[in-house]
């Protein structure tokens, strides 16, 4: 019973991630932006990240 409500618990954590639109894991907005703005010119400022 416990092994079974331990990967139940993975899941719905998991599942909730997703659904609630969290980020990937592994990605870091400071490096998305740093990339961003020296890629392109014309960028002044990055305030929001969809990934």
């Amino acid at each position: 019973m416990l092994i079974i409500l331990r990967s139940a618990w993975a899941v719905v954590r998991e599942s909730g991630h997703i659904l609630l639109e969290g980020a990937p894991a592994g990605i870091d907005r400071r490096d998305v932006t740093k990339v961003l703005m020296n890629a392109v010119p014309d960028i002044r400022k990055v305030d929001h990240i969809h990934a």
